[in-house]
């Protein structure tokens, strides 16, 4: 392993633990410790030190952490943070906590260990780096390091409450050296001492990050060989991006392409470019997709997963295991919606052949998740034995039911009378290969098409130009042949005049009297024949001379035109047949109504995606369902044990009927590793490189450190996502995060600070979207300086007006707007504003504007009526929905300010208009309403911070929610300087509403 990333393991562990080993602020502290009275009902619960000794909390305090615990599914048990001790200084500021424990709580009040470690706080070890706001260091990071090395907190070595405080009181007398059987009895620091009530505080809403990313780690480190995939996101050079090339045209893959999920649309030519780019990663690559919104992320992760599934049936290989993971929970419900959501109604392809052939199973994503969380609206599959799940449900299915319903509907499709599940297959594939055919052919004929096309283009301009200049060749031609048969007559009577002169005229042409008055006849045939031969000698002699070289100039143009016009004529011809070939050939799959050769490329497009590859998709499906079928066939659970070879091939079954899974990045890596025997023990250990592709979606809001693993586990990887929309939530402090680079021999010289700055790896500044945008070969737009990595530029989601702020904020003028301007804009206007005048309120550390949410509230219901109305016109599908349901689904209500969010909400329940989500721009995520309404909890005056002009995030991710309207509420200052985020949205704020 080199170097650099056995240090940034051992970095992306420390910050894992850092990221937990924080501590209520002094100011919390403060609020709950005696003899405040503010935390009455906050997360935080006070308690006296008895439990310590006896592991066991009286029944009403029990009860009192059930009912604030954050774990909704009243389980028997719940995981709490316990801080024994409090030791207080001499200032109010002056408050630690030198030891958190997580502990389980059983509803009897009983104590036990979890899987996590106890934990010093970070900011109470050295180093802390610059900025550490005064901290008190009680200990080195190495000490506690040397002194996990030597005592592994293993759950099966700390199984009691009275293990778990033994290790506790060992821990931290070994790490500040000084010894003591009680934790209670220790001096932490000569500066504090321990609070006087000597009570213990309980967290019973903290959150826990999985230990599994930080073991799956800890195991890597231990690696003599590093996964390719995880030594690249690791790596401290960036790619070097290959010149870039558009491949959305290129034959090669095109044929490749195989498989499309949903008939509904076509691929984008962005779409396209980065499907086919994705053929192109070979192992260890790590390929960057930026997403601005409303650009078809979604579609382009159906793409890529059902072409992994198609060509592995055609290949009659095992199904790949592909990994589609993100940060949280909203953004993975998103990816399993969109795995739900398939479309096959109005689709032109044989009913038949539409749906699942196998009962129990109707979506293509299999949401893998812990065993604590209850599923009701996808496919989920809980790796703990004892909790049951979707895989297990189907698989328990009788057998002789399920291969009966299947041949049943093959053979309906087929029209046939099959007996066995292997004669289906044999047909499936048959068919599978013979529409691959089709589709190859037909790329054949769009590639042949289009390079005559663009060969047309190139010379021309366009088709059109083309035609233009086949119309041009040809009149001249005419004007030429008109101009030599004028040419060729008015010789003819200039020769004839010649002949006809008298004997004596001819014999005294020599005298000057007789020659000029015959040169003027010369003269005045031509003119009258309306030909200027540019000369004022009409001499015999230069007259004939001049005529002959006007004939020999026009013929010149004639032979030339004529070839002009043969060439065009051919290429006309050549096209011509290609466009015949190409329609003839598109014509067995549908009807052609007056395709025009401008829109065959495109007619051919939606051929192959919507039909053959669609269809192609749907064969696959249940081609990959009756190889289940035949594997379920005398399966015993088992054979599903813990070994690795077990596990893939569970896996692999899994992926026949479902061929994505789906997770969070917390629980991913729980599903990836083998359990073995070494020395008589069990032993956990990781599958590494063992995921086909991992796709990490919304990849701007995830840690690099969380994300870590995921990379450890998988051979390639597509990223996608968007740095300019919502960032990460940071859990390690940013002077904590220099002092572990220090610790970890990773800052080395001052020109290593920019580097990291830049890398995105950072634990307090870094998202996986910024690694990979470094790590990416390919760099679509360098020459305007957009990072690296390749672009979905198609936006179709908002009215061009609106986009077109984005377009300005962030994108740099990247993104085709395609949705067009209303043809009637709605009655509130396009971008709008409307000015509360109000003031905002404290509200603890944020801020509420009363008025404006009753402002609001009162437009809402003002114009309720009118927006109803609006929806139902421009969505038939609404026309049977409540007046609540499609306001619900047609507004929305963003505002930066948490309380704000609570205090709108009040006020529209009040109204029974409750139905409309409101919140930060983290509630918005993925989604769009018709109307977005952005409530600023502005101050009419000038001098006041704007916080959404921190950043061009939050008015990048507002306003590219709204579909048709985006209408700001805020102070009559509303907008910052000209060009700060708000200041150019001002700008375009062009209707005013009162």
């Amino acid at each position: 392993m080199k170097e650099h990333t056995r240090n940034i393991t051992n970095y992306f562990i420390r910050s894992l633990k850092d990221a937990q080993l924080t501590a209520p602020s002094a100011k919390d502290l403060n609020n709950i410790l005696p003899p405040s009275k503010k935390n009455k009902n906050g997360r935080y619960i006070l308690t006296d030190q008895d439990y310590w000794n006896t592991g066991k909390l009286d029944k009403e305090l029990t009860k009192e952490i059930f009912k604030k615990t954050k774990n909704k599914n009243k389980h028997k048990e719940v995981e709490i943070v316990v801080i024994p001790r409090i030791d207080v200084g001499k200032t109010k500021t002056d408050v630690m906590t030198p030891l958190l424990i997580v502990a389980k709580l059983d509803k009897e009040g009983t104590l036990s260990p979890t899987e996590h470690p106890p934990w010093i706080p970070r900011d109470l070890l050295e180093p802390l780096g610059p900025n550490a706001n005064n901290k008190t260091p009680i200990a080195s990071l190495n000490s506690v390091d040397e002194f996990i090395d030597n005592n592994y907190f293993y759950k099966e070595d700390i199984k009691t409450w009275e293990d778990l405080t033994n290790y506790c009181c060992n821990f931290l007398s070994t790490v500040i050296n000084k010894k003591s059987d009680s934790i209670f009895d220790l001096v932490i620091h000569d500066s504090y001492k321990i609070h006087n009530d000597k009570i213990s505080i309980i967290d019973a809403e903290a959150i826990m990050i999985p230990p599994i990313i930080q073991k799956t780690l800890e195991s890597l480190r231990l690696e003599k060989r590093m996964p390719p995939l995880y030594e690249q996101f690791c790596s401290k050079e960036n790619a070097n991006p290959k010149p870039y090339v558009d491949l959305a045209d290129d034959a090669e893959y095109s044929k490749q392409h195989v498989g499309q999920m949903s008939g509904e649309f076509v691929l984008a030519p962005n779409q396209r470019n980065a499907l086919h780019h994705s053929f192109a990663i070979k192992k260890g690559d790590i390929l960057a997709v930026n997403g601005p919104p409303g650009t078809g992320k979604t579609t382009l992760l159906r793409s890529v997963v059902a072409n992994m599934w198609v060509d592995a049936a055609i290949e009659e290989s095992d199904p790949p295991i592909i990994l589609a993971c993100s940060n949280n929970n909203q953004a993975v419900t998103n990816i399993l919606d969109s795995f739900n959501a398939i479309s096959e109604s109005g689709m032109d392809i044989d009913e038949n052949i539409k749906g699942r052939w196998l009962s129990g199973i109707n979506t293509y994503g299999l949401y893998a998740c812990r065993a604590t969380i209850k599923v009701t609206d996808y496919a989920f599959y809980k790796q703990k034995a004892e909790a049951e799940d979707s895989m297990d449900v189907i698989q328990s299915q009788n057998y002789d039911d399920l291969q009966e319903g299947f041949l049943e509907k093959f053979n309906t499709w087929n029209n046939s009378k099959l007996e066995t599940i292997e004669e289906s297959i044999k047909v499936l594939h048959k068919r599978l290969t013979k529409t691959k055919k089709y589709i190859n052919k037909g790329v054949e004929l769009k590639t042949d098409f289009f390079e005559k096309i663009k060969a047309i283009e190139s010379e021309f301009g366009s088709y059109e130009g083309f035609f233009s200049q086949i119309t041009n060749v040809a009149e001249a031609l005419a004007s030429y042949e008109t101009q030599h048969e004028k040419l060729i007559n008015t010789k003819n009577k200039i020769l004839d005049f010649w002949r006809d002169r008298s004997f004596f005229v001819k014999l005294f042409m020599w005298l000057p009297l007789i020659s000029v008055y015959e040169y003027k006849k010369n003269k005045e045939i031509l003119e009258c024949q309306d030909i200027d031969i540019n000369s004022t000698d009409y001499s015999d002699k230069n007259t004939d001379s001049l005529l002959d070289v006007h004939i020999s100039s026009i013929l010149e143009k004639i032979n030339i035109e004529k070839k002009s016009l043969v060439r065009h004529s051919k290429t006309k011809e050549v096209c011509n047949k290609s466009f015949d070939a190409l329609c003839d050939w598109m014509i067995q799959f549908t009807s052609l109504d007056n395709v025009l050769i401008t829109s065959a490329l495109s007619k051919a497009d939606d051929v192959i995606d919507t039909q053959l590859r669609f269809y192609m998709f749907k064969l696959a499906t249940h081609y990959w369902e009756a190889q289940w079928l035949v594997e379920m066939n005398g399966f015993d659970a088992e054979d599903d044990k813990k070994s690795k070879d077990k596990i893939l091939r569970k896996y692999r079954r899994f992926a026949k009927i479902t061929p994505c899974f789906v997770s969070t990045l917390y629980t991913a890596p729980t599903l990836f590793k083998e359990s073995k025997k070494v020395n008589n023990k069990w032993t956990v250990k990781p599958l590494y490189d063992e995921i086909d592709l991992l796709i990490i979606d919304e990849a701007g809001q995830a840690t690099p450190e969380v994300a870590s693993a995921c990379f450890a586990l998988a051979k390639k990887a597509m990223i996608v996502g968007d740095t300019d929309q919502i960032e990460p939530v940071w859990n390690v402090n940013e002077s904590i995060d220099w002092g572990n680079l220090e610790a970890l021999n990773l800052l080395n010289k001052k020109e290593d600070e920019q580097y990291w700055l830049e890398s995105g790896l950072m634990s307090s500044c870094g998202n996986v979207m910024q690694v990979s945008q470094n790590k990416c070969q390919y760099h679509q737009f360098a020459n305007l300086e957009l990072p690296q990595g390749l672009y979905l530029t198609e936006h179709r989601r908002c009215y061009n007006e609106i986009i077109n702020y984005c377009n300005d904020l962030v994108y740099k003028g990247v993104l085709d707007p395609l949705r067009g301007d209303p043809k009637e804009v709605p009655p509130w206007g396009v971008m709008s504003y409307h000015a509360s005048n109000t003031e905002p309120s404290a509200k603890g550390t944020s801020k509420v504007n009363e008025g404006e949410a009753e402002l609001i509230t009162k437009w809402l219901l003002d114009n309720k009526q009118s927006i109803v109305d609006y929806a139902r016109k421009n969505n038939p599908d609404l026309e049977n929905k409540d007046e609540a349901e499609i306001l619900g689904l047609s507004v929305g209500i963003i505002t930066p300010f948490k309380p704000q969010t609570g205090l709108i909400t009040k006020k529209l329940k009040k109204h029974k208009m409750n139905t409309i989500t409101v919140g930060t721009v983290h509630s918005f995520q993925g989604a769009e309403r018709l109307i977005i309404i952005f409530s600023s909890v502005d101050s009419k005056k000038n001098n006041t911070r704007k916080f959404y002009d921190r950043g061009k995030n939050m008015l990048n991710v507002a306003a590219s929610r709204a579909k048709d309207s985006f209408i700001v509420f805020g102070g009559s200052n509303f907008g910052g300087d000209p060009n700060s985020p708000s200041g150019k949205l001002k700008k375009r704020l062009t209707t005013t509403l009162n």
